[in-house]
């Protein structure tokens, strides 16, 4: 099982309350599939992100990595050894004003 911060997790439900809110079924089902499949890929092989979201490649400081997963962006850490959902965002977001970086969390 993969943890994720409290801002991964608000993120994922600020969306769901935006599709709900728009009657967005298929977004719905859309979003849960995007994060079923990136939580299944990094569990294969916590390695396989890429070190910054395209095409932000000033994201690579944080020491994120970055999966792709449908038309969202998952970042996580492995600063504890494991994966970390750190940050899940639409790709037409603001990605580089809205990273979250949560410390005590994840230990960075």
């Amino acid at each position: 099982m993969i943890r994720q911060t409290r801002t991964a997790s608000r993120q994922v439900d600020d969306l769901l309350a935006e599709y709900m809110r728009r009657n967005w079924d298929e977004a719905i089902m859309n979003l849960d599939r995007a994060f079923r499949d990136a939580i299944e890929r990094i569990e294969a092989d916590p390695t396989v992100g890429a070190k910054y979201p395209r095409p932000y490649p000033e994201l690579e400081g944080y020491g994120f990595l970055w999966i792709e997963s449908h038309i969202y962006w998952i970042g996580y850490s492995m600063a504890k050894g494991y994966p970390v959902i750190t940050n899940f965002f639409n790709k037409k977001h603001d990605i580089i004003n809205r990273i979250a970086i949560e410390d005590e969390e994840i230990g960075l």
